[in-house]
Formats: structure tokens, C-alpha cells, sequence
């Protein structure tokens, strides 16, 4: 069950665990900021409270235990209530970070750290100017001038030697 619970949250960046809460994968977009291109960064956050999971949840855990919908959602529920049973108790939810229970209280530890993966990136004034002030050594306008003329000399062949 808890690897189904991964990779769904690996997929949809969202796990809901009824009357717990919410696990969810913020984004926030990189940021051009003087010479420097900040990294986007992504972090977990565990939102407590009662919520629901949604039907297409279901379905896919249906999928995953090759049961029926009503029947996930029993196991499902099930699975959280003996996970969650005592009065300390942890589930580590793949390498994403652990919940943990203390006494009617939940808390979410992450493990996952997006500055591992993504890193600022500095760009000199000078290096940036440079390149924008460098002229391309393309001479597209000799190519053009004579693929021209070869068309301009093949014609006047065919033309000619047709006469």
C-alpha cells in the first residue's frame, strides 16, 4: 500500500489522508534577479486537517491492488487507522519525508531538499555583454549571391541549349 501512496504522490504532488491531512508539492518558478538566474525551488508541505480523497484517487489505488474502488477505499482507510493507531507513530513516505503522530498531533520532516537538484546560476554584466556584442562570422549573403548565380547559370544553359 505505501508504495502505491509514493508514487502517487510522485505523480499527482498530492497525497490526501482522510481526517489527518493534506501532502502537497509547492513550486515556486526561477526568478531573474540582477546577474543572477535563482533557481526554482519545489518543498513538501503538510497541511493538517479533514480532507478527502478524490474519486480518480481511488480509482487509481483500485488499479494499483487490482480491486474494486469500495474496496480501496476501505483498505485504504484501514491502512491509516493501523498505521496511525498508537499514540506515537511515523510513516515514511518514500525518500519524500516522514509523518509523525504524537499524541492526536501530526508533523511532517521532509527529506526532500530541491537545492540538491536545481542551483542558482550567476552571470557576469561583462560575459553577458560580450556575447551579446559579438558579430556571428556567418557570410549567409556570399552563399546566397552564389547559389543565385549557379541558378541564374543553370537556367540560361537550359534556355540556350534548347535552341
Amino acid at each position: 500500500m505505501l508504495a502505491h501512496l509514493t508514487q502517487y504522490f510522485a505523480q499527482h504532488g498530492q497525497l490526501i489522508l482522510p481526517n489527518i491531512g493534506v501532502l502537497q508539492l509547492e513550486k515556486e518558478e526561477a526568478n531573474w534577479e540582477a546577474s543572477i538566474l535563482l533557481a526554482p525551488k519545489e518543498k513538501i508541505v503538510f497541511e493538517a486537517g479533514s480532507f478527502k480523497p478524490s474519486k480518480s484517487f481511488y480509482q487509481f489505488l483500485s488499479e494499483a491492488l487490482s480491486i474494486s474502488t469500495d474496496l480501496a477505499m476501505v483498505q485504504y482507510q484501514a491502512f491509516l487507522d493501523q498505521t496511525f493507531s498508537e499514540e506515537k507513530a511515523t510513516l515514511k513516505i518514500g525518500n519524500f519525508g516522514t509523518l509523525s503522530k504524537q499524541i492526536n498531533t501530526y508533523s511532517w520532516s521532509a527529506t526532500f531538499d530541491s537545492n540538491l537538484y536545481y542551483q542558482n546560476i550567476v552571470i557576469a554584466p561583462q560575459e553577458l555583454l560580450t556575447a551579446l556584442d559579438e558579430n556571428p562570422k556567418d557570410k549567409w549573403y556570399w552563399w546566397a549571391l552564389v547559389l543565385a548565380l549557379v541558378a541564374v547559370a543553370s537556367i540560361l544553359f537550359k534556355y540556350l541549349s534548347f535552341e
